[in-house]
């Protein structure tokens, strides 16, 4: 047929033709050349050649193109499937100089100079260069005024759009290789590029700049470097409905000194400094206490895709912790008390070092995690870390007034919904105030329950600890002493019948040295000859502690 001998000839009438032709256009042009074929002999070779190259980049569809070439074969009298070949051949050429014009444009067809020309779009359509964070390409948009994030296959997504069919971007490997170029030339030196960004929150256009003195509310631009924006622009107004809230679940002098402690906490949080200061919130608390209700409302600030419920004792997993790379608010709910959390993971990711993640069948990456951490329970975590380092990275706020007891008629399942739509704006200048006086302060202002919270759960964490201060076992007085190895037998015994599991030997005279708490107890270590000793200012029920201090018996 007349078609495969054209396909067989290299011409492929379904092709996508760089000439888009309106029906005008192409009709006018159909005629043109039909008129100029009608005047063909077979003598007038040269007329021949020109009609095949002028219908060959004519940019007419393959029908109308058959036709002409039928109407040609036909005047000329030669063969169709020569003259299929013919084209054929005119259109490689067409190719091949159309190459060598975009070489010349573009350079060479290369997947790293295809990643350069996407940076290069970007650019254009935002007016800010791209920037790699992680495993995220960021580019500004210049409607909402934030960077937003686009995974590796987005960034394939766009590769195909801009360049496919062309040389050497014609598989999808080749995507995935142009995508990988681009990301790895925005990556470089901008590891740190939105930890650098200015202080403040961004919402609807605008920015809201927080400083020691005021809060400054100015448009929203690329060089704010903001990820996020909250869903609602704060804005000082009455908050009844929180007020009482807060006034419930924290009451007296004291609960007004833990809603200032919130209110520092999650204003931070939104304007990026409380994560600087490597501390998580603890809302700790009976049931129905009103924590659960102020946990909803905080989320309500964030968008769904920046917050993340990782629980820390899951930190030592890279595939957990890659969650956390783009994640501005990490709450979760009630924490097990059966999986301890794992101390030095925790202190990593707390204290802002570079942290490893990966995704499903992805590639390792570095980042820090910029999110902060709340976590709402009924009990104190569990953990095996007993270091002061570990528990300084905590601030609690205790809701320790029940609303159980009230008459059901005061108590309202809808107000978490009915603050967040009629005074979150209120509710978030609050916490944008908190976090005013936090930068003022340059610390947190803890309070005295949050100390009390701390030592009770140091106390409950640390077998040591519990050991030490159960007055059925060991005596506290600065005249006593005993035997360390004894100290040691007591304490495994203690844990055993206790049914808790031990610290190692190494781990518990390391505490005994180091830990504060006991050291406030008033207990010292004297090593005697060689590695004998004995601890002073305690004496175990079980040896006596009557006995007068020798050296010698020890």
């Amino acid at each position: 047929s007349v078609i495969s001998m054209a396909v067989k000839a290299g011409f492929d009438a379904s092709r996508k033709d760089e000439i888009v032709l309106t029906p005008e256009e192409a009709k006018s042009l159909y005629v043109g050349l039909a008129d100029r074929i009608e005047n063909v002999t077979p003598e007038t070779r040269e007329e021949m050649k020109a009609l095949v190259k002028a219908i060959a980049e004519s940019g007419l569809d393959g029908l109308d193109r058959t036709n002409l070439l039928k109407s040609l074969a036909k005047k000329a009298k030669v063969s169709l499937g020569d003259l299929k070949h013919a084209m054929g051949e005119e259109e490689k050429k067409k190719k091949k100089r159309e190459a060598v014009a975009r070489r010349e444009k573009d350079g060479a067809p290369t997947h790293s100079n295809y990643a350069a020309r996407l940076l290069e779009i970007y650019e254009k359509e935002s007016g800010e260069k791209a920037v790699c964070v992680a495993d995220r390409l960021w580019v500004f948009d210049d409607i909402s005024g934030v960077w937003q994030g686009k995974p590796l296959v987005e960034v394939e997504q766009d590769v195909a759009e801009h360049f496919d069919e062309q040389e050497n971007v014609t598989t999808v490997n080749a995507y995935i290789s142009i995508a990988k170029h681009a990301m790895g030339r925005a990556s470089l030196g901008k590891e740190e590029f939105f930890d650098n960004a200015p202080v403040g929150m961004a919402c609807e256009g605008r920015f809201l700049h927080v400083d020691d003195d005021s809060i400054k509310n100015v448009s929203l631009k690329a060089a704010h470097r903001q990820q996020v924006a909250v869903a609602v622009l704060p804005q000082e107004i009455d908050t009844p409905l929180w007020d009482k809230l807060m006034n419930d679940a924290l009451p007296d002098e004291e609960g007004a000194a833990q809603r200032n402690l919130l209110e520092e906490f999650v204003g931070g949080a939104l304007v990026g400094v409380t994560q600087n200061m490597e501390r998580v919130l603890l809302l700790k608390g009976v049931t129905r206490s009103g924590k659960s209700t102020v946990a909803k409302i905080i989320q309500a600030l964030v968008p769904v895709k920046y917050r993340t419920e990782v629980l820390p004792d899951k930190w030592d997993r890279e595939y957990e912790l890659a969650a956390l790379a783009y994640s501005r608010l990490n709450m979760c709910g009630e924490l097990p008390d059966d999986k301890p959390i794992q101390g030095a993971a925790f202190k990593t990711v707390v204290g802002r070092d570079r942290l490893m993640g990966r995704r499903p069948y992805g590639v390792p990456f570095s980042f820090t995690c910029r999110a902060a951490h709340i976590f709402n329970s009924n009990h104190f975590p569990t953990t095996q870390d007993h270091s002061d380092a570990f528990f300084n990275k905590w601030i609690v706020v205790s809701f320790n007034h029940s609303m159980e007891d009230r008459d059901p008629s005061e108590m309202d399942v809808n107000l978490a919904v009915k603050i967040i739509e009629s005074e979150l704006p209120g509710v978030a200048w609050k916490f944008l105030d908190g976090a005013r006086r936090l930068i003022k302060r340059k610390r947190f202002e803890l309070t005295a329950t949050h100390h009390a919270q701390i030592a009770t759960w140091q106390h409950k964490a640390s077998t040591l600890l519990d050991f030490l201060t159960d007055t059925g076992t060991v005596v506290l007085r600065a005249d006593l002493k005993a035997k360390r190895q004894l100290v040691w037998q007591a304490y495994t015994a203690w844990c055993n019948m206790a049914q808790r599991r031990p610290m190692g030997r190494n781990k518990f005279f390391d505490e005994l040295r180091t830990s504060r708490k006991v050291r406030s107890l008033g207990i010292t270590e004297v090593l005697v000859g060689t590695g004998n000793g004995v601890l002073k200012g305690m004496a175990l029920r079980s040896e006596g502690f009557d006995v007068e201090w020798d050296e010698e018996d020890y």
